[in-house]
């Protein structure tokens, strides 16, 4: 409500809305439903989807892009009254900038002539993508609504880090924020105090239809026999359980699963069509929307079989209110957005447990008959609006607390490019970027140039050379000219005299451990002893390593920080046939094979992996053995024992390999091995198992406690241990189970989380 004396924002305004789908796609989304309603009272310009990825070749997007351009040649349409349809054309390259400003100056061009034309004055600016965000400000609007419905950046095919950036800069300059789910609210609130949560709602009086004796149900529906489980919304190959759908195929095969709405494979053709050919499932493809009532009569359950992942966990399915409305039961994949409706529906976790919630929905389709109607009535559209109009027309908040300072946090990335402690460094101040736009970040690095496209991010070029008495002066003039709060050095150098606290990150203890010269490891330990004495906190990657720094350097517990290290989401993305078809043609490995990825320290234990590999070869003379990360004439003992053994042919050194090439190489593996003696965490056999690769890993603390039930432990000082291990990994019996237990325990560490817990540490410092 409107408070006294105050004219209504909302009542009557224009309308800009920047859409999330075409005004006549075959399934409508929460812009259409929206707007459609609105132009009752309001004018509105639909402004159709600018998009969040490239189109690929695929005839979807192919139809998809000259349907726009010929929509774009018929000008502004108005299919109803008060509702203006304009179809503009971008470039869509969202990663870079440069598309970005071009697009920018495009449609603000064309939205102002548009408005112009329609005499839109001081309109709402109501967006559902984050592309929109520079057009904020641009269009004379009276305020900004961002209305968020999904996570983008986990959309399948979008850059993301681009669309985090964008959307980051949406939230800030947005006046109101609507978001569909709990977890979008909670992740979105953080950047916007005027953060709202308003579920999605259905068209009530148009689903209610099923309910209506005169609703013909269609005869594709009629002509089946026996129990009819149906679905009616998108069926995208990354949204909906495949794996569901044929497992409860195959368990009842008495039911029907009928499955209704637009099909994209995305990558998963192969999967969708075997499970089109299964007798008892039936692809019917889009319907249009006034037939769906007539559809969901037919049907004895309605159900919401999506896989849990990233996107579907912060979605709050539409489909969900439309089934209620039609009185039928509802099946649901336990899903976080409708926690607080499971009274109103069966709520099943896992395959067993979504057939019997099945049957006990067949059983029970009456149960508790008046709360779903009840529920689903006070969720329409028109309930929607007024909840908006009140809210527009509130109060606001202007700021999250009226005394938030910005720090300035230094990071030395000069080892950015070394593998383990650079991958480390990369996602770190990636998640940065995107976690926290409250403090300001200089990154102190080898060559100048930018690293992080944020613009709380700076970089300097700091010449000094690693492990140099330079850096011991030229870093702490860095840190003052660049006036920090905080300093963190990602690897054990810490320079002792400093302007500022700081974080030390010491990842492991190989130096003392097995320093590859006496000088060396003098020189380690005088830095370790000197930067854990100094740091204001100690971050280490795992449970061994803090063990290890408290016994060996003598540092209380307390001082020490557990964080892990995590696997990079592109690990895993890549389907197994289509990887060992890459490798051949890139690497001409031809034969299964046998992975370890490593440098070639001597902790590393190759000599005795190379010795298993040929007693393993007396049992399976088929594979090869690739082992990444340097090559032969590093450690000449290696090759020589390849060549004295007559292994040339069957053991591969392809040297350091592009790292787009380790998402192909690991999943192309038979196997993977790892027989480290010492590692303070251990990424590749982390990155292996993401990949769905079967792991073998020396028994040590680090990798107990990283890989735990999902690995082959092996005895690292024993070589018929390590060649019994790899031959038992190869014939195990529940090797599709280890590998889904291995992709599973890799989920459990994720970068966005290892950054999150170290910006605690970093606020915890500065707070002192």
């Amino acid at each position: 409500m409107t408070p006294p004396g105050k004219q209504s924002e909302f009542a009557g305004a224009d309308i800009i809305c920047l859409a999330s789908g075409n005004w006549d796609a075959e399934l409508w989304t929460n812009s259409q439903h929206l707007m459609s309603r609105l132009a009752k009272d309001h004018r509105v310009l639909f402004v159709e989807s600018l998009g969040l990825r490239t189109p690929g070749p695929s005839r979807r997007d192919v139809l998809r892009v000259f349907g726009r351009v010929v929509n774009f040649f018929r000008g502004v349409r108005s299919p109803r009254p008060n509702l203006y349809v304009h179809s503009p054309l971008a470039i869509p390259l969202y990663r870079f900038a440069w598309a970005r400003r071009f697009n920018f100056y495009l449609l603000r061009r064309s939205l102002r002539r548009i408005a112009n034309h329609l005499n839109m004055k001081d309109p709402i600016l109501w967006t559902f993508l984050p592309t929109a965000s520079n057009l904020v400000g641009h269009l004379g609007e009276r305020l900004c609504i961002y209305h968020c419905v999904d996570e983008y950046r986990a959309n399948p095919g979008v850059p993301a880090d681009t669309i985090d950036q964008l959307e980051r800069d949406l939230l800030r300059h947005a006046d109101l924020v609507f978001t569909t789910s709990q977890g979008l609210f909670e992740s979105k609130r953080r950047f916007n105090p005027n953060t709202h949560y308003l579920p999605n709602v259905a068209d009530y009086d148009h689903f209610r239809l099923a309910l209506d004796p005169g609703t013909v149900v269609p005869k594709e529906i009629q002509r089946l026999t026996g129990p009819v489980i149906g679905f009616v919304g998108a069926v995208s190959h990354y949204k909906i359980d495949l794996d569901l759908i044929a497992y409860v195929a195959k368990a009842r095969p008495d039911w029907n699963l009928v499955m209704i709405g637009p099909v994209s494979f995305g990558e998963n053709q192969a999967a969708f069509d075997a499970i089109a050919a299964m007798p008892n499932v039936h692809m019917l493809g889009a319907r249009p929307y006034d037939t769906l009532p007539g559809y969901i009569k037919g049907f004895d359950v309605c159900m919401i079989p999506f896989a849990i992942n990233e996107t579907t966990k912060n979605v709050f399915p539409m489909k969900f209110h439309e089934y209620l409305a039609t009185g039928k039961p509802v099946v649901v994949i336990e899903l976080p957005s409708l926690a607080d409706f499971r009274d109103y529906c069966f709520s099943a976790r896992g395959p067993d447990a979504f057939v019997a919630a099945i049957e006990d929905a067949l059983v029970m389709p009456q149960a508790r008959p008046q709360v779903p109607d009840e529920v689903a009535a006070a969720n329409t559209w028109e309930s929607r609006i007024e909840s908006i109009g009140a809210i527009v027309d509130g109060p606001r908040r202007k700021s999250f607390a009226p005394s938030v300072t910005r720090r300035r946090i230094g990071i030395d990335v000069r080892k950015i490019h070394d593998y383990g402690i650079g991958r480390y460094i990369r996602n770190l101040i990636d998640e940065f970027a995107l976690i926290d736009p409250d403090n300001d970040y200089v990154l102190f690095q080898g060559e100048p140039g930018p690293l992080v496209d944020a613009p709380n991010f700076e970089t300097r070029h700091e010449r000094s050379a690693k492990y140099s008495v330079r850096e011991h002066i030229s870093l702490p003039l860095q840190m003052k000219r660049a006036r920090l709060d905080l300093f963190h050095s990602p690897h054990y150098v810490l320079p002792v005299v400093r302007p500022c606290p700081a974080v030390v990150t010491i990842h492991d203890l190989i130096h003392l451990k097995y320093p590859p010269s006496r000088a060396a490891g003098v020189y380690a330990r005088v830095m370790l002893r000197a930067a854990t004495r100094s740091a204001q906190a100690i971050i280490t990657v795992s449970h061994a390593s803090k063990a290890d720094i408290v016994e060996l350097l003598g540092v209380p517990a307390e001082r020490i920080h557990v964080v892990y290290n995590a696997v990079e989401p592109r690990f895993g993305s890549c389907d197994p046939e289509a990887a060992r078809a890459e490798v051949r043609e890139r690497f001409g490995i031809t034969r299964p094979y046998v992975l370890c990825v490593s440098n070639f320290l001597r902790h590393k234990n190759l000599e005795r992996l190379l010795a298993a590999f040929q007693i393993l070869r007396k049992d399976r003379a088929d594979l090869d053995l690739v082992i990444v990360g340097g090559a032969a004439d590093q450690w000449p003992a290696l090759g020589e024992f390849v060549r004295k053994e007559g292994l040339s042919e069957h053991v591969h050194f392809p040297g350091y390999v592009r790292d787009e090439d380790l998402p192909r190489l690991y999943p192309a593996a038979a196997l993977f091995v790892f027989p480290s003696l010492y590692e303070g965490f251990g990424l590749p056999p982390l990155e292996a198992m993401a990949c769905g690769t079967q792991v073998v890993v020396a028994d040590t603390p680090s990798q107990r406690e990283i890989v735990g039930e999902s690995g082959v432990f092996v005895y690292p000082l024993s070589v018929p241990a390590i060649a019994e291990g790899m031959r038992d990994a190869l014939a195990l019996d529940d090797r599709e189970g280890r590998r889904l237990a291995g992709i599973k325990r890799a989920k459990d560490f994720c970068w966005k989380e290892t950054a999150e817990r170290t910006l605690a540490i970093y606020r915890e410092v500065m707070n002192r």
